[in-house]
């Protein structure tokens, strides 16, 4: 049944984090692959996969699976962790490209928002991603959008922003 299917996944999923924290990146690498083949419709299998592709430096493998699971169902977690992936990869680029490498990023964030527009995360990773480019104004935005969102960790977004307030010498907003 799906039930079982959902069941079955995460278990692989617990088991390949397990491997992964452990280093056995490969091992865990392995166990979601076969997971994939076992339960093709569970997103999360592809998303952890990603992940650990992101963290071998395999990026190209990593939007393969993170678009395959975005596929299966859209997620917040896939796109946020797809975003950070591409702003991560504009930083050791320069002109043009690296324009485009942000977009990309940016693009992302807003459909992780699309997914679930209350994942505080979402909005600390774009709001530092916005923070990093000089998009101070933009990054202030980002984070007034998660604080009006009422994300359940809004905590961690309104620090965001107020770590974002001090470095700008707003002390008065930064309170």
């Amino acid at each position: 049944s799906k039930h079982q299917g959902r069941a079955g996944g995460s278990l692989f999923n617990t088991w390949a984090s397990v491997e992964a924290k452990a280093g056995n990146l490969d091992t865990a690498i392995q166990l979601l692959t076969e997971a994939c083949g076992l339960f093709p419709d569970d997103f999360s299998l592809l998303q952890t996969l990603g992940t650990l592709e992101v963290k071998l430096g395999h990026h190209d493998k990593a939007r393969e699976c993170f678009t395959r699971s975005a596929a299966i169902r859209p997620h917040v977690v896939t796109y946020n962790a797809w975003a950070i992936m591409e702003e991560r990869l504009a930083q050791d680029m320069r002109g043009p490209m690296r324009q485009v490498q942000i977009m990309r990023a940016r693009k992302l964030f807003m459909l992780g928002m699309a997914a679930d527009p209350r994942h505080g995360p979402l909005y600390n990773a774009y709001g530092r991603m916005d923070e990093k480019i000089g998009n101070l104004t933009g990054a202030e935005e980002v984070f007034r959008m998660g604080v009006e969102a009422h994300c359940p960790d809004m905590p961690s977004v309104i620090s965001g922003w107020a770590m974002l307030s001090l470095k700008q010498r707003n002390y008065a907003q930064a309170k």
